[in-house]
């Protein structure tokens, strides 16, 4: 019986190992987009050019030097960095199942069991150790070092020869690898040493901080600040960080269910434990989750700043449960088994869902990123301002303007918060850098509605600062209603040999093919009965949906006589309803080259776009209004070809 018993203790502590394993394999083809942007410093840093993003320009872009440092490895010896992050990161994660138990098992002898378990079976803290960033080798490092500060200290307290070496060691790395290390440290200084001030805490200080100074002074030396330009880009808006926090925290929560309610029974629970690691892990993971909250979460998928406190939170629920069924009575032992029943159905559901969200998140990446990257590659050479830049960047290996200022000072320092940093002073940044590609994501097959903040106000200036000097190159497509759209900088306000098309002045219409009532009197001339001002007319008349007695409920179709393309640029001034049925087309035989939609406003903006890569061929426009409703009409003015002095190459061709 006693063998057996033994046995069935050591399957149980296996258990969790082919579990972690099965887990990271069903995810391993996912790469988190951030960790490319590690990749390519580390790429640069092997190429002799330094620790950079764009060579030439020192901005300390990441957050993980140490983790920066172990991935150029795989570049010096050629082979994939991502994989060598992932068999890195599962080994780290192994070493945490059995640091979760040993802590687990240093609150409450005895415990040691339900930790490691619920650890593996954790899709945020598996995932975030093999999708390429530093989450699983952080959390790694501070566990062991709080274990063997631990041991440190219990062998000192027992008149035994005790050097922190081990621990300080550790937890130098720790704080090598991300900047907000010193809250678990610090905490472990105060809170796990009877001494803080004592001659062995303060070695243990020295070990674990001498390397971080060389660091800050090497940081202050390299990029001229002490901390990441990721702080300034990822902040500015105290009111945004805290509520993204919390609704972060939330979705964490409502995802975790029981595991969140244990979670947080443990850490009320830790104070009457009777063990100085109860309390230190109880206020560790409260400090964390406040930390988490105030920075405002994190974008990526599976709560990634939550990761790290896994293996802490974990052991604390498995001690705080062995403390609970050893001292209750038998209601709280029934209590207990339906909470662990109830996490067991829970975790099972929440595992396969997990899995299924990160493979979905994976193809949805793939099915954005391919074309931007494939246009790049054959587009010819130029700086791109690009959002979401890691796996486009390293794909690409372009110069890179970061639009949300992780890799931008310029941006970072803006007011607001992150992928908030927006207004007039973003509109500078971007034009005054002057990219010679600008990537932006719109709705309804055009260009014309940008969805992002930032994008919105680089387009929306008043006096059309971004659009007065690129014009629309190419269209791409992106995800779900979502296409992206490639600006080129062309100079474009200062146009020369000009054609104008079409200006709805005089005879234009009597050669376009009319249908329906909606052009049924036109040209316009100004607003008619029921339509708000019209503006950004060119001269008097204009095409119009909008009919004088019907309004938007008219619908119509209208196409344009053909003409050539014999310049490189086309413009049309285009306003009216944001809606997928009123829509102004450029056609090349039966292939649509552009479309635009107005933007809600009857404000016509002019819109540019390269139509080199079709010259000589015959086009026509079409007009369609098939909306009969509130901003069911479209609006049209001046279309012009005209050539640009010393416009850059013209985009590759589409496939």
């Amino acid at each position: 019986m006693a063998d057996r018993d033994r046995l069935a203790a050591w399957l149980l502590r296996l258990a969790p190992y082919p579990l972690l394993w099965l887990s990271a394999a069903q995810m391993w083809a996912y790469t988190v987009d951030d960790a490319y942007i590690s990749f390519r410093y580390a790429r640069n840093l092997t190429r002799g050019l330094g620790l950079v993003y764009n060579p030439g320009e020192a901005v300390e872009g990441y957050t993980n030097f140490l983790w920066t440092l172990l991935l150029a490895i795989p570049h010096v010896m050629g082979i994939d960095p991502a994989a060598f992050a992932k068999v890195l990161g599962v080994l780290a994660a192994t070493a945490c199942l059995e640091g979760a138990r040993r802590l687990g098992a240093r609150i409450t002898p005895g415990a040691g069991v339900l930790a490691p378990l619920l650890l593996a079976s954790s899709v945020p803290f598996v995932g975030h150790a093999i999708f390429g960033l530093e989450t699983g080798l952080f959390a790694a490092l501070l566990l062991w070092g709080v274990l063997l500060m631990i041991d440190e200290e219990a062998r000192a307290g027992s008149g035994m020869e005790a050097r922190p070496t081990g621990s300080g060691l550790l937890f130098a790395l720790a704080l090598l690898t991300r900047p907000d290390a010193p809250l678990w440290v610090g905490l472990a200084g105060l809170m796990l040493s009877e001494r803080p001030l004592g001659r062995r805490n303060l070695l243990r200080a020295a070990l674990a901080g001498a390397p971080l100074l060389l660091l800050l002074a090497w940081r202050l030396h390299t990029y001229g600040h002490l901390v990441p330009n990721t702080l300034a880009a990822k902040t500015g808006d105290w009111h945004q960080q805290l509520t993204g926090g919390l609704h972060y925290l939330g979705q964490y929560a409502r995802a975790s269910g029981p595991v969140a309610l244990a979670v947080a029974l443990a850490v009320a629970l830790a104070g009457a434990m009777g063990s100085s690691v109860a309390r230190f892990v109880a206020v560790g993971v409260l400090a964390w989750t406040s930390y988490v909250v105030l920075v405002g979460g994190d974008w990526m998928i599976q709560w990634r700043f939550l990761a790290p406190e896994a293996p802490f939170a974990f052991a604390l629920v498995d001690a705080a449960f062995v403390h609970a069924w050893r001292r209750r009575g038998r209601p709280t032992r029934l209590g207990l088994a339906l909470l662990l029943a109830w996490i067991a159905v829970w975790r099972v559901g929440q595992v396969r869902a997990g899995w299924d969200a990160v493979e979905s998140d994976r193809r949805a990446w793939i099915e954005m990123l391919d074309a931007p990257v494939d246009w790049l590659v054959r587009a010819p050479p130029g700086e791109v301002a690009f959002a979401d830049l890691g796996f486009v960047g390293y794909a690409t290996d372009r110069p890179i303007f970061d639009l949300l200022g992780l890799m931008a000072p310029e941006i970072a320092r803006l007011e607001g918060g992150y992928t908030l940093k927006e207004g007039r002073g973003l509109a500078e940044a971007v034009v005054g850098r002057g990219p010679t590609y600008l990537f932006m994501l719109s709705l309804l097959g055009d260009c014309h509605h940008p969805i992002h903040h930032g994008m919105r106000a680089l387009y929306e200036q008043p006096d059309g600062l971004m659009v007065r000097r690129y014009a629309v190159a190419d269209v791409v497509p992106w995800y779900g209603e979502m296409i992206g759209c490639f600006w080129e900088r062309a100079a474009v306000e200062v146009p020369e040999r000009v054609r104008v098309v079409f200006d709805f002045e005089g005879e234009d219409l009597d050669r376009w093919e009319l249908e329906g009532d909606a052009f049924a009197e036109n040209p316009a001339v100004g607003p008619r009965h029921g339509q708000a001002p019209v503006s950004g007319v060119s001269g008097r008349g204009h095409l119009s949906s909008f009919h004088p007695t019907l309004g938007d409920f008219a619908t119509g179709h209208a196409k344009s006589p053909e003409f050539t393309l014999d310049r490189d640029f086309l413009a049309w001034h285009v306003g009216g309803g944001f809606l997928r049925g009123a829509t102004v087309r450029l056609m090349v035989d039966d292939e649509e080259l552009f479309r635009a939609t107005g933007r809600n406003t009857e404000h016509l903006d002019r819109i540019v776009m390269d139509v080199r890569r079709w010259a000589g061929k015959r086009a026509h426009i079409e007009v369609d209004d098939a909306e009969a409703g509130p901003w069911g009409h479209i609006l049209l003015d001046r279309v012009e070809l005209f050539d640009v002095p010393d416009a850059p190459p013209p985009p590759p061709p589409r496939r």
